[in-house]
């Protein structure tokens, strides 16, 4: 357009240049008028299908305008929306990096909260070792424990089947003595009968 406009500019100064030259040869043809007429007519002629051609001209360049000013208002609003639009995303990203301070912050606490735990269940376990070793410890002492009352339950048959014996060795006894109190009892009383 810019160069368009330069064109129709060099143009109109041509134009304007062969205009006053006309004229000037006009002036100095009026003594020659009759002669220079038809040269003159035709010269008018050109002259309005120039001016013919300048309006025309003038109305293109005058669309050319209307079609820049319309490509500029397109821009402007075209810019607009893309600056509202570059501002929201602005906006999304500090609220997006705020969302993610707030959840750093969030799972810092939580990361605290976890290194605690894990402090208290590392004590925890360690006190569960101890109770682990202090019943590794009670169980071997009920083994031992167990291994002596199997002991003692193997004295305590021992003298169980001893006691055994030892009662039907007294039954033997006991029966052989009342035997032999019956037959004394019988010898008594033979006794007796023969005084």
């Amino acid at each position: 357009l810019k160069e368009t406009k330069e064109k129709l500019q060099i143009e109109l100064e041509s134009f304007k240049v062969k205009e006053k030259q006309q004229n000037e040869q006009r002036i100095k043809d009026e003594e020659t008028l009759s002669r220079k007429k038809e040269e003159l007519s035709k010269s008018r002629d050109h002259l309005d299908a120039k001016e013919k051609e300048l309006v025309e001209t003038e109305r293109k360049l005058e669309r050319k305008e209307e079609e820049i000013q319309e490509l500029q208002s397109t821009l402007e609003v075209r810019l607009k929306e893309q600056e509202e639009e570059k501002d929201k995303q602005e906006r999304d990203l500090t609220q997006r990096k705020q969302s993610v301070e707030k959840k750093e912050k969030e799972l810092d606490a939580i990361l605290g909260v976890l290194e605690g735990k894990q402090k208290e269940l590392s004590c925890h376990g360690q006190d569960l070792q101890k109770k682990v070793k202090g019943l590794k410890h009670q169980g071997r002492e009920l083994k031992d424990r167990e291994c002596y009352l199997k002991n003692e339950e193997q004295e305590l048959l021992s003298l169980r089947s001893e006691l055994l014996m030892q009662n039907e060795h007294v039954s033997c006894t006991t029966q052989e003595l009342d035997e032999m109190r019956q037959h004394l009892a019988l010898l008594k009383e033979e006794l007796h009968t023969k005084e």
